[in-house]
């Protein structure tokens, strides 16, 4: 039994350690809680929740100004996000019917929904010639950074204060990475991508089904406008997966 909860507490400790550091940062204990639990219970801690409990929602996604597409297939799959109706009462999978999932750039399909894009391609294995690189690319804080340029913000808060809070946790992060300071780093990261695990809990103060889909398809779409332009200027997307 010591072996085996030694070996348990080996390979949690980062976990643990990260813990740690939000109780010495915040005075809080957060040692049993998840990581979506640990960022309501910091921005709780920081901002004041109206606590109205949302039973119902119905909306449409309205895209930000910038999203533009230059192809008719890539404005008829924007034009059909916008048509949709989301509705229901909470609990409820929000309402999927009448998504095209399916949309192709430069002969590859690439699948869009609720959730996330992902290209279609098949197993493969790909090599670059002698005058070709293969450039793998990821998006830094991807949810946050749409969360905080488009100013979304959960119903049960005040936006000036949550945009607020939330650009300095943004900030700090990137300061601490940039000072090689691990340990805070991944408490800031826990906070902005953990408050985004719980826009769709319908039990949590953070419950927000709009913020949650417009968060999600701005990102499909903001992606789907990267891979169109590289495509026009000549490079080949290989591969792509919601943030990257």
């Amino acid at each position: 039994d010591v072996d085996i909860t030694k070996n348990l507490y080996l390979h949690l400790k980062n976990e643990i350690d990260i813990r740690t550091a939000i109780n010495d940062e915040y005075k809080v204990d957060v040692r049993s809680k998840s990581d979506a639990q640990i960022a309501e219970v910091l921005i709780n801690k920081q901002l004041v929740s109206s606590k109205k409990k949302i039973t119902n929602f119905e909306f449409k996604y309205t895209p930000p100004d910038y999203i533009k597409f230059n192809s008719n297939n890539l404005n008829n799959l924007l034009v059909k996000f916008t048509e949709i109706e989301f509705k229901g009462v909470a609990g409820d999978r929000l309402l999927e019917k009448g998504i095209v999932t399916d949309v192709i750039i430069n002969d590859v399909p690439y699948s869009c929904g609720i959730g996330g894009l992902h290209s279609k391609e098949e197993a493969r294995t790909v090599f670059a010639a002698d005058d070709e690189y293969i450039i793998d690319i990821d998006v830094v804080s991807y949810y946050p950074t749409i969360i905080l340029n488009n100013k979304y913000c959960p119903d049960n808060y005040n936006t000036e204060e949550f945009l607020e809070f939330y650009q300095k946790i943004y900030d700090d992060r990137i300061i601490a990475k940039k000072e090689n300071n691990v340990s805070k780093a991944n408490v800031y990261k826990i906070i902005l991508n953990g408050s985004f695990g719980k826009f769709g809990d319908q039990y949590s103060s953070l419950y927000s089904p709009k913020l949650l889909i417009h968060t999600t398809i701005t990102g499909q779409l903001s992606i789907l406008m990267l891979i169109e332009k590289l495509e026009e200027y000549g490079y080949n997307v290989l591969s792509t997966n919601t943030d990257g």
